[in-house]
């Protein structure tokens, strides 16, 4: 077949020059990169932070971020853990025993102590606050912590950093004594009857607080609510793991304790990206090291793209670290995306290096030579795949933009460790093949067992003959016609999965179902208001703030307004609603029992008057607990929803709910601020679609010029875009036809895959403009890209793919689903290569033309 040797293709002079200097000057670039690395290394081991919380997905500028900022100033966490303790004894939770289990874990709780530091609402949410719980209340001195978010931290948090607890030994409970109002504890003291202990229990089963709040109805399981201080997200994850550590202590016979609540889950999640880091960058690298053993059989030249990718890492997570980003569930994907794109770029300055030397080439002649050659390609190539990580700047969602902008650096770091730390490891593997040559005679001449190599691997084999009948597929006009008919259905049948296609997010989902969280979070769905929650801020606007009757009515009409939404399936998820309204309900009903049925009694008074005495009763005898639902001046407080846990996007007929409630019953009565949890989920998932389709079409019009300007042909830059949008069209028809939805860690896939899909086209390409610049013949042109660039397409293709599919074993099925994504997409990319792009070529040039400079 013909040869096309390498040796004699032109250079880039700069990339030549640059290969040039680092081998006169190995010690300087080694000891310059090795300071760096440590430096990287230690910012990695001392500043890099686990995060999965909400926050580091939701816009900052978003309005949910800012009130949910005010709601904590006020009033604390808006997120509780909850711990589950299961009767397994007859008689339920309404026993002696039982109970004293439950008070004294309890108590050991709130006396739960971790060294963390705690952190303030943000300077302007605490503006004319009166009051706030401990995490608001640290001075606002010193250094700023993520000033642009505008959080601050305090000092070391000294003794429990448990706020407040509530359960059934500890809950408020407000009764009638001697003609005057008190607020006790519902089983404090306990019953010393077993008798009275049951009567009890039957009454505490009827009240609003505890009834499927804090007891399910079966009297089988209670809970307790857990509040912490506000504090970082790796902190938070201390607390959990002391938490759970503490509540086994407790687990006996008869009294099964699980520990659930959106911080549990969140800390489940911290857990599970830290152990799959770990385990994803071991296999990727040993998948890796076995590829290259296979390609190249010399030591130095596996070891050398291993360090250069060791070395991106790092510098990549150290950067992470000193700009005070955190791994979560999209970043943690990084290591292992950069270890695949750093060795694509290191192989194809080793493949043409090792062909220079089966060409005859010394090592010192080579190394410069192959980096001359592979430089303007490869550098182009991960300019692509930057800026298809960079359009993720123009999301909403902060994680996404920091996922972007850390992977867009760190693919650049991988490509300048290939020219400047891959050429000191093939000096050095020159250096030694000299040194075992003159040492054994057995080992014969360097060069001829390069060129008997050569002529091994320059023998048409059958991955040759595979790739030529892939090209020569629309060789004949019928074969063009019918790879492009072909190329159109599959398109159409694209198009349509596309608009099948549905974004949705959900944490639970994406733990295992062994994981102990997720049966936990099940179990108190079932049997209990829900897991997750909704704060409603209230600012009153008169002094009587929300003793105002007219805000306590507004708020009534909304709780019930509240507990009836349904969802189109008819089920109810609202289970809970906490409000000011209940303490002066609760008030009126020990004045009253007695002269009035307790369920008649369990009302508003109907005088403003009555209003005010009642709150102004409730509070003094019981401040502490009309502190929890409004603020010391009472001009601002808060409802609560209990609420099952769903997939964020299936709130959004509560939240509309919520909305016309509001402005039925609040509108023109109070200022009204709806957050929490569900909506920041909703928030955050809601942008995903918009967000995917504004970074990839930046993503594919940057990358398109870029083509124009590296080709430096309108014609060829504009067509290379077809056979490149082709797998990513496949790629996300296939999610929609499969019923896979995008959320937040397939989100990236589109632009991720057009970034590393255009690799492939652009080598392909640049091996096609030069021979048909050279010769004016396009058959020999797509031969010798064939030749040149098909078996390093395939070489790369198989590499990264085997990188990326290590991820089934990670942890969560989402995880693994990303991985094997990206592998079939690469796939698919290099078969659209090898078959659309020559048929599109054939329909775009003439066969033959006259040599007049370059390709028109």
């Amino acid at each position: 077949m013909t040869q096309h040797l390498l040796s004699k293709e032109p250079t880039s002079p700069r990339f030549v020059a640059l290969a040039q200097w680092v081998l006169a000057h190995p010690r300087l670039t080694l000891s310059v990169t090795l300071t760096l690395t440590l430096l990287s290394g230690l910012l990695a081991l001392t500043r890099l932070e686990v995060n999965n919380s909400l926050e580091v997905f939701a816009p900052k500028e978003a309005e949910v971020m800012q009130s949910r900022a005010r709601y904590q100033a006020r009033f604390g966490r808006d997120d509780l853990f909850m711990v589950m303790a299961r009767a397994e004894a007859p008689g339920g939770v309404f026993t002696h025993p039982y109970l004293t289990k439950l008070k004294a874990l309890e108590e050991e709780i709130k006396g739960l102590s971790v060294d963390v530091t705690l952190k303030s609402a943000p300077r302007e949410a605490l503006e004319g606050v009166a009051d706030a719980p401990q995490g608001a209340l640290k001075e606002l001195e010193g250094d700023e912590w993520g000033e642009e978010e505008g959080d601050a931290w305090g000092d070391e948090a000294e003794g429990s950093v448990v706020e407040q607890v509530t359960s059934l030994v500890s809950v408020r409970r407000t009764l009638n004594r001697e003609g005057g109002v008190v607020v006790e504890r519902w089983f404090e003291p306990l019953p010393s009857s077993d008798q009275a202990l049951r009567e009890l229990g039957v009454l505490a089963l009827q009240d609003h607080q505890l009834k499927r709040r804090l007891v399910d109805d079966q009297a089988q399981l209670s809970v307790l609510l857990v509040r912490v201080a506000l504090m970082s997200d790796g902190d938070l994850q201390r607390v959990y793991d002391a938490l759970v550590e503490l509540t086994q202590a407790h687990n006996t016979e008869g009294f099964k304790i699980r520990v659930t609540g959106p911080p549990a889950v969140n800390a489940a999640l911290n857990q599970l990206v830290i152990g799959d880091l770990s385990r994803l960058l071991m296999l990727s690298g040993a998948s890796m090291i076995l590829a290259l053993i296979w390609l190249f059989r010399r030591p130095l030249m596996v070891a050398g793209p291993m360090v250069v990718v060791a070395v991106s890492v790092l510098w990549t997570v150290g950067l992470m670290a000193a700009l005070g980003m955190g791994l979560n569930l999209l970043s943690s994907i990084l290591p292992a995306f950069l270890l695949c794109v750093g060795l694509g770029d290191s192989i194809h300055v080793q493949s043409i290096y090792k062909r220079l030397r089966q060409e005859g080439m010394s090592a010192q002649e080579a190394i410069p030579h192959a980096c001359g050659l592979t430089g303007p390609p490869v550098l182009f190539t991960s300019l692509t795949t930057m800026i298809g990580l960079l359009s993720f700047h123009f999301a909403t969602v902060t994680a996404v933009k920091e996922m972007g902008l850390a992977g867009g650096v760190g693919v650049m770091f991988a490509l300048l460790h290939s020219l400047i730390t891959l050429p000191i490891f093939l000096m050095w593997q020159g250096e030694a093949d000299v040194s075992l040559k003159s040492g054994s005679a057995q080992q014969g001449d360097e060069h001829e067992q390069d060129n008997q190599g050569k002529q091994g691997e320059l023998q048409e084999d059958s991955l040759d003959r595979v790739l030529k009948a892939m090209v020569r597929l629309s060789h004949s006009s019928r074969g063009r016609a019918l790879t492009l008919a072909v190329s159109f259905v599959f398109a159409l049948v694209a198009a349509w999965g596309v608009s099948r296609l549905e974004v949705w997010h959900d944490d639970l989902e994406t733990l295992p179902d062994d994981q102990p969280i997720k049966a936990a979070v099940q179990e108190a769905d079932k049997a209990l208001g829900g897991v997750a929650a909704a704060q409603i801020l209230i600012d009153a606007p008169t002094e009587l703030g929300v003793k105002d009757l007219k805000v306590l009515k507004g708020l009534e009409a909304l709780t019930a307004h509240l507990l009836a939404y349904e969802t189109p399936e008819g089920e109810r998820i609202v289970g809970h609603v906490i409000s000011p309204i209940d303490v002066i309900k609760e008030t009126r009903r020990a004045l009253l029992t007695g002269d009035q049925p307790p369920q008649k009694a369990y009302a508003l008074p109907t005088t403003q008057r009555g209003a005010s005495e009642l709150m102004n009763l409730f509070e003094l005898q019981s401040p502490d607990e009309l502190r929890q639902l409004a603020t010391i001046d009472l001009r601002s407080s808060h409802l609560t929803m209990q609420v099952k846990w769903r997939e964020a996007t299936s709130y959004e007929g509560l939240i509309k709910h919520v909305e016309r409630g509001i402005e039925e019953h609040l509108k023109g009565v109070a200022q009204v601020e709806p957050t929490g949890g569900i909506y920041l989920a909703y928030t955050i998932v809601s942008s995903l679609l918009n967000d995917l389709l504004t970074s990839f079409t930046g993503a594919f019009l940057i990358i398109t010029l870029l083509m124009v300007f590296m080709l430096g042909s309108l014609k060829l830059g504009a067509l290379a875009m077809i056979p490149n949008l082709a797998p990513i069209l496949l790629m996300l028809g296939g999610l929609g036809l499969l019923g896979i939805p995008l959320d937040l860690n397939n989100l990236l896939i589109a632009s991720i895959a057009l970034g590393i899909a255009v690799d492939d086209t652009i080598h392909f390409l640049h091996h096609f403009q030069a021979s048909y610049a050279h010769t004016g013949d396009r058959e020999e042109a797509l031969e010798a890209a064939r030749v040149n660039a098909g078996r390093a397409m395939v070489s790369t293709s198989l590499l990264l793919g085997a990188g990326f599919i290590v991820y089934l074993f990670a942890s969560t099925e989402a995880i693994q689903r990303f991985g094997v994504i990206i592998a079939l997409t690469l796939l698919t990319a290099l078969i659209t290569d090898m078959i659309l792009c020559p048929a599109i070529l054939r329909l775009a040039y003439p066969a033959s033309r006259v040599l007049k400079g370059a390709v028109r």
